[in-house]
């Protein structure tokens, strides 16, 4: 139905206005999104931008499944932002104008931009933190898994065509790009 309501609108060359709480069905049908607060225009634009790009805690956390890691900024130059968090140094290549040039931030990290990694390719990435698998579930094109960090914190991970055969409490290492580490001023 989504499929049929786009096309129409698109053949028609109308504009609509459609309204629904189902964000995956907002992701998919819009040019351009709104989302609402208590009745108050929380973000606005394409839904790709909403997504990879939340204003806010709020918006990151109504779009999709995220994970937010507190953070205090150590470095910041040429949108390059480096963190401090429990779990260890990471990079981010998502800072903008707005980024603090220190202080203590909130990190959006979507489960699907984690990579699970061996130690040998550890040395060959970047933003690399390590933990323990607490559950697995898989799902056959997919695994959905929780790590904890080595400082209690649980991380959610999205692993598509898994590979690895996983267990609790195995130690695993995971990578995420910094273009996938959005920084929330807190």
């Amino acid at each position: 139905m989504r499929s049929e309501i786009r096309r129409i609108c698109s053949e028609t060359k109308i504009t609509t206005v459609y309204v629904t709480h189902d964000q995956k069905e907002a992701l998919s049908m819009a040019d351009n999104m709104a989302v609402l607060r208590a009745g108050k225009v929380a973000q606005v634009g394409p839904p790709r931008q909403l997504y990879d790009r939340p204003a806010s805690r709020f918006v990151a956390d109504f779009l999709g499944e995220t994970n937010f890691i507190p953070a205090t900024v150590v470095e910041s130059a040429g949108g390059r932002v480096v963190l401090e968090t429990a779990a260890g140094r990471l990079v981010s290549k998502a800072g903008d104008a707005n980024t603090p040039r220190g202080g203590n931030v909130t990190l959006s990290i979507r489960p699907e931009a984690w990579r699970m990694i061996d130690a040998a390719a550890g040395s060959k990435c970047d933003n690399i933190v390590s933990g323990k698998l607490s559950h697995t579930t898989f799902l056959g094109e997919m695994a959905q898994h929780q790590m904890a960090l080595a400082d209690g914190q649980t991380v959610r991970i999205i692993e598509m065509n898994p590979s690895m055969a996983s267990s609790d409490n195995k130690a695993v290492h995971l990578s995420v790009d910094g273009d996938d580490i959005v920084i929330l001023v807190d």
